[in-house]
């Protein structure tokens, strides 16, 4: 999207090749210590872009938006309420689901453990995980309060509906960013953010992975101790064969990903569901059981993960077969009148209690937008034409 707006055509597999090219030149020519300065400066950026972001939008948002936001539950930072296997965020799952994967990430992951290594000492890698468990919160809590401002600046308009229909009429919700980068910034900030985009894009995880396969596989394997030289070597021969086995998996993913419903963002910590469990199992085994071996490790994450597998695929396939959508609540659109529905899940009649009503609404100089409000509980007959869908 961004590129077509400037002229360029270009397929996600020339985008992907050109990302993955640019991190295995930066990641050859400087080794761990320019993807760690990268990092700091890519983060910087995209940080600066989001601001830039939130200052066009103060400007643009439609009075009483804050209201509104706040009745559609958009600042709700605990759910008590949500199913904790079939609800996507429930309170019990955040917070364990949230430790173990914290544990995981930033205790056993060699993309973290390696950048720690490189710190002066003990001490400035534990200052280093404090502050980035810090950064990480703060992070996230500006790019979501950023999501608000946009779903305020569109009107609750969803993003992969027709325009016909109120939407937006994307390919998918990763492209509300982009959307509004290219058509509502002026063009000198509108390159600015989008480099940030491009910036975030670009975090390598090449290093962590040649590092790990040459010291705990090839090493172990070949039972041999490499010379500083060899392992450089090795390692550059690594770098090569995981950034193209990263391509292909990475093009393969945006191909087939290009209408999905969940945000990539939710999909990828989907994602480390099924193997951050293993891994931290695993390193914990070894850790408490003296008498574990290498093979005890690779049998526990392999059941482990097979488990999870089930779970997962359990779960959802739960959610599916109840009737919740995947944050625990019945979601029907009702536009105008008792028995128009519009996307949702079908079936007619009126909204009951509890259940999101969507009906259109005027902005100027914009196709018909969608604001968001919880349906009332049944009135009696003739106490008002819109009935259930009254706002």
């Amino acid at each position: 999207m961004v590129l077509a707006s400037y002229g360029i055509t270009a397929s996600y597999w020339v985008i992907v090749a050109v990302l993955g090219i640019a991190m295995v030149f930066y990641t050859f020519v400087g080794g761990v210590r320019a993807v760690v300065w990268v990092d700091a400066i890519q983060m910087l950026w995209y940080v600066i872009g989001g601001l830039i972001v939130v200052v066009a939008l103060a400007g643009s948002l439609p009075d009483g938006w804050f209201g509104d936001a706040m009745d559609a539950s958009k600042f709700q930072v605990f759910d008590f309420s949500s199913n904790a296997l079939t609800g996507s965020f429930p309170f019990v799952a955040a917070f364990f689901g949230g430790a173990m994967l914290a544990m995981a990430s930033h205790g056993v992951d060699q993309l973290i453990v390696q950048r720690l290594m490189s710190t002066r000492d003990v001490r400035a890698a534990q200052k280093a995980l404090v502050a980035s468990g810090v950064v990480v919160l703060a992070q996230f809590a500006f790019f979501l309060f950023i999501g608000v401002l946009m779903w305020a600046f569109y009107q609750a308009a969803v993003p992969t509906d027709p325009v016909s229909a109120g939407g937006l009429g994307l390919g998918n919700k990763d492209e509300l960013f982009a959307n509004f980068t290219v058509t509502e910034l002026p063009s000198g900030l509108s390159g600015f953010v989008i480099a940030g985009i491009l910036a975030a894009a670009l975090s390598s995880s090449l290093g962590a992975l040649a590092s790990a396969t040459v010291t705990d596989g090839y090493e172990r394997i070949s039972r041999r101790t490499l010379s500083d030289t060899d392992r450089l070597r090795l390692g550059r021969i690594w770098t090569v064969i995981w950034a193209g086995l990263l391509i292909t998996c990475a093009g393969l993913f945006a191909t087939a990903n290009q209408t999905a419903a969940d945000p990539i963002v939710v999909q990828a910590l989907g994602i480390t569901g099924y193997t951050y469990g293993a891994l931290l199992g695993a390193f914990l085994l070894g850790l408490i059981v003296k008498r574990a071996t290498q093979t005890d490790g690779i049998v526990a994450f392999a059941v482990t993960v097979a488990v999870m597998t089930f779970v997962i695929l359990g779960v959802k396939f739960v959610g599916l077969a109840v009737g919740h959508r995947p944050g625990g609540q019945r979601l029907r659109r009702v536009v105008h009148g008792p028995d128009r529905l519009l996307g949702g899940r079908t079936g007619r009649g009126r909204a009951q209690p509890g259940e999101l009503v969507v009906h259109p609404a005027r902005r100027g100089g914009h196709a018909d937008r969608r604001r968001v409000a919880r349906a009332a509980p049944p009135r009696p007959a003739g106490a008002g034409a819109g009935g259930a869908t009254d706002g």
